[in-house]
């Protein structure tokens, strides 16, 4: 019988798979020793051969007969039980972690196609999870001692906050406070696991908010109550939420700034779009508006055969294909979510466990905020609870509410800022007479089911399935990779007001996951009366999909309010759905669309017809098809579109109904800052997580006073000449003749002459060379947090698409320093401090980025003697090196000639 070694190598994307056993393997990483899993297993804990460790470390060869190992012996059954019992965070907390792990069973065991079950796969795969919990649960559980004052407190660490706290931690200097009432995102593996978003909701990781009762809609809901799932954890709602990455339309903002939001306009925020972004979509890599290199991973999701059905029929009915997230968001695109290597990338991932580790940044969990501490009028820092104790932290600079659209207006309230007649009914004493909680704005949705003849739908079962799991565990493939979610249509209304901003103003989502039984039962939390739970069981299939109409632009607003002066009581939250019947029009408009689609050939050919969802006593007396039978469906079955937002609205500060600044500052509060979805001023087209990150960005620098995403929207532009050198001395200047508009100098100050110049007679491709360009402007972010390219010279595109790769320098200089090595970089990094002397640094060789294995400890051999090394040779030696070639010796002395450089990328 055939047996195999089974190498798992946990969390790392790039070696997720079944492998040989490798020698050199076992040198450099903690290796896990397995015997028969039925008895026991024996651990070693040696260190790869780059640390150091206060016990001895100990070395154990690897042998397939691991009965003479020796090490701490432990039983599995206890080891199992434990691993039951434990929740089992999937993921170590530093990316540099993932590669050095790896778990090996050296047991012979049969192959799995002779296997009569999975069972001691199953078992061993719970083992695995066990250990690695065991092993990084130290890391997880770190904690650090608080400090009275920090210089910023930011609240909530959710899509917005997290992204405030990494920016503002970025300068060494500062010390920043991230607060989160919720707990580790390690604490729930379902939250990592796109396929499983809704086993997330209504969990200890969701605030799991309900409305008052709906008087328009809402009617096959418990009370006519909407529930209303927020996030709870590291990364708020980005840990939760369905994934989908939709920033909006350019018209949301430009709207945004025509109503008084100065410098919220598309062109503005366009940059901080790329900023964010690490595209992993193959074919967006060279659009204009989309990039690479940014914090958090972004994919296009396209799992099953259903998005090409799908588009398809789109094509038949004349709706285009486009890119949701590019020039035009009217027509059909694929679903493009927040998830790298199949799995999701919340702001915890992306934003907050890279830089965990800075000294200067405190997380604090389990952490509630209940109040702002005020001197006057003045923002002095937060009231929390923390461990059952009662304790005040205070901000140097500023306090960043980024709580949510719930929670933020919440605590602005307890503060005494909000409206007056409210607080002064609770006796709360009346620092700011503020609109707070007013506004209130959500999308509104319907789900329509289609049967299918075609077994394209990820089931219940299918995703419960031990192959899946191992697909998605070992592999980072298979259904589990997606919330379901995998297509989009935006449309606007043909009998629209011609005075509307030409935004759209419905959304149909495609959701290919069937709603059988399985997902009725344990699938997204409803609210759902228990008659309703049984009709639509009748009527539940394991092959089918859901479009999903949604709203884009409610004329109702409802409010937020307090019930009481106790911070742990849920607030009174009231969307006032469906009030006008203009709110009614956008969703008719998209099942118009969705029935049309069902006549098409493509949804023909899989027999895609539409599932009823009336019943006896539910919208049977209306015609089918009439627009009174599908507003009765829509006010009966409808819900929330989980997009909360401006209650804490942005405006002039003129503006009645505004809370905030365009700067984000609340208004007559010094200090004190909103930075969340409660500053929209209106919702946006689409799914909000993507602008709540955007928002983020932005806020940092407004807080830093800089702007920092001109760099990046520079790189992506096909159209505009790239520069050649880079600013190392942290100027933020940008001169650029075909995109002057989107271009702001930052203090017109140029603070540093430093060059990289590189001469070379190659010509490389435009992709290429922006592919060199971002991954140079990521480096200088990195070096130095002010540090972005800077255009002083010009490059000439040439008509077939290739560069011819140039820079002009000046013909004097204050220093001219040779050599960019161990002592030249530093000379000129400190010389040209002096923003009133200029500098030139000349390098014989190419960009370190030429050559990956650099940057790796573990390459260092792999370097020398390479295109990056001078590789000299003495002359023969008469003493000694008689064992080489003429008795000379190679001295490595790393350089590069210009015309030997290649780019690989």
């Amino acid at each position: 019988m055939q047996s195999f070694p089974l190498r798992i190598y946990a969390h790392s994307q790039a070696l997720r798979r079944l492998i040989k056993p490798s020698s050199r393997l076992k040198k450099i990483c903690p290796v896990l020793y397995f015997s028969d899993p039925q008895i026991s297993y024996t651990r070693d804990y040696s260190k790869d051969t780059g640390g150091s460790s206060q016990e001895e470390n100990s070395k154990t060869e690897a042998d397939n007969d691991t009965s003479s190992n020796t090490g701490e012996r432990v039983n599995v059954k206890e080891l199992l039980q434990g691993a039951q019992e434990m929740e089992m965070p999937r993921h170590p907390h530093k990316c540099s972690d993932y590669d050095k792990f790896c778990l090996v069973y050296l047991g012979k065991y049969p192959s799995m196609a002779e296997t009569p079950d999975f069972v001691k796969l199953k078992f061993l795969v719970k083992v695995i999870y066990s250990l690695t919990y065991q092993m990084f649960s130290a890391k997880l559980k770190g904690v650090a001692q608080l400090n009275t004052t920090y210089d910023y407190i930011v609240v909530g660490a959710g899509s917005s906050g997290a992204v405030i706290a990494n920016r503002l931690s970025e300068d060494p200097g500062i010390s920043v406070l991230l607060v989160e009432a919720g707990g580790s995102e390690y604490g729930n593996e379902d939250i990592s696991t796109p396929i499983k978003v809704a086993a997330v909701e209504n969990t200890k990781d969701d605030w799991a908010f309900y409305t008052v009762s709906q008087k328009y809609s809402h009617q096959m809901k418990q009370d006519q109550k909407s529930f209303w799932p927020r996030g709870k954890v590291l990364g708020g709602s980005s840990s939760i939420n369905y994934l989908a990455y939709v920033r909006g339309s350019r018209y949301d903002y430009d709207n945004w700034e025509k109503e008084g939001c100065t410098g919220w306009s598309y062109k503005d925020i366009l940059p901080y779009y790329l900023k964010i972004e690490d595209m992993q979509a193959p074919r967006l890599y060279d659009s204009d508006y989309h990039s690479r290199g940014g914090y958090l991973g972004v994919s296009e999701v396209r799992n099953t055969p259903l998005p090409e059905i799908y588009k398809q029929a789109a094509h038949e009915i004349g709706i285009e294909h486009v890119d949701l997230n590019g020039e035009n968001q009217i027509g059909f695109s694929y679903m493009q979510s927040s998830m790298k290597n199949g799995e999701r990338s919340n702001t915890a991932k992306a934003y907050l466990r890279p830089v965990i580790n800075r000294p200067n940044l405190h997380i604090s969990i389990n952490t509630f905020v209940t109040k702002v501490l005020l001197d006057g009028k003045k923002a002095i820092g937060v009231e929390v609870i923390k461990g059952n104790r009662k304790l005040n932290l205070y901000a140097n600079k500023e306090v960043i509410l980024s709580a949510g659209a719930i929670n933020s207006p919440v605590i602005l309230m307890l503060s005494g800022i909000g409206p007056k007649n409210h607080l002064t009914k609770l006796k709360i004493p009346v620092v700011a007479d503020l609109p707070v909680g007013e506004n209130l704005q959500d999308h509104y949705q319907i789900f329509m089911k289609f049967l299918i003849n075609k077994p394209y739908s990820p089931t219940s079962d299918a995703t419960a399935s031990l192959w899946n799991k191992l697909q998605y565990h070992i592999l980072g493939k298979g259904v589990m990779t997606s919330s379901g979610l995998e297509g989009h249509i935006f449309g606007r209304m043909t009998d629209r007001r011609k005075t509307e901003p030409q935004y759209p103003d419905y959304q149909l989502e495609f959701l290919s996951s069937a709603q059988d039984d399985g997902f009725i039962d344990n699938g997204l939390p409803l609210n759902h009366n228990k008659s309703v739970i049984k009709l639509l069981q009748k009527r539940s299939s394991s092959m089918e999909f859901t479009v999903v109409t949604i709203q884009q632009h409610p004329k109702c607003t409802g409010y937020v309010r307090l019930q009481s002066t106790d911070p742990f009581d849920y607030p009174e939250i009231d969307p006032n759905y469906l009030c006008e019947y203009d709110d009614v029009k956008p969703l008719l408009s998209g099942i118009r669309i969705m029935r049309k689609l069902e006549k098409t050939k493509a949804f023909k050919e899989i027999g895609a017809t539409y599932n009823r969802l009336d019943f006896k006593g539910i919208c049977d007396t209306e015609e089918f098809d009439s627009d009174e039978y599908w507003e009765c469906i829509i006010r009966y079955w409808g819900m929330t579109g989980y997009h909360p937002a401006s209650t804490c609205r942005m405006g002039l500060k003129t503006d009645p109904t505004s809370v905030v600044d365009p700067q984000l500052r609340v208004k007559g509060i010094s200090g004190l800052r909103v930075a969340d979805a409660s500053v929209m001023r209106h919702l946006t087209s689409g799914n909000t997580n993507a602008p709540c990150i955007m928002i983020g960005e932005k806020a940092a620098d407004l807080i830093r006073g800089k702007d920092t995403s001109m760099a990046k929207y520079l790189i992506r532009q096909s159209l505009v000449s790239l520069p050649l050198s880079l600013n190392i001395g942290g100027g933020n200047s940008y001169q650029s003749d075909a995109h002057s508009k989107y271009l702001k100098p930052n203090n017109g100050v140029n603070r540093s002459k430093v060059l990289f110049y590189e001469i070379t007679n190659k010509t490389v491709s435009r992709k290429k060379y922006i592919q060199q360009m971002i991954s140079r402007f990521r480096s200088s972010r990195i070096i130095n947090d002010a540090a972005y390219p800077v255009i002083d010279d010009q490059v000439k595109w040439a008509t077939d698409t290739r560069v011819e790769v140039n820079a002009n320098i000046n013909a004097t200089y204050y220093y001219i320093v040779v050599g960019t090595g161990s002592s030249g970089a530093v000379i000129a990094n400190r010389l040209s401090e002096d923003p009133e002397v200029s500098v030139l640094l000349v390098e014989a060789g190419c960009f370190e980025y030429g050559n990956e294995d650099i940057s790796s400890p573990i390459k260092a051999a792999a370097v020398e003697n390479t295109k990056d090394d001078w590789s000299f040779y003495t002359v023969s030696q008469k003493y000694s090196h008689q064992m080489k070639q003429d008795q000379a010796f190679l001295s490595t002395i790393q350089k590069s000639f210009n015309w030997k450089c290649e780019y690989i990328f």
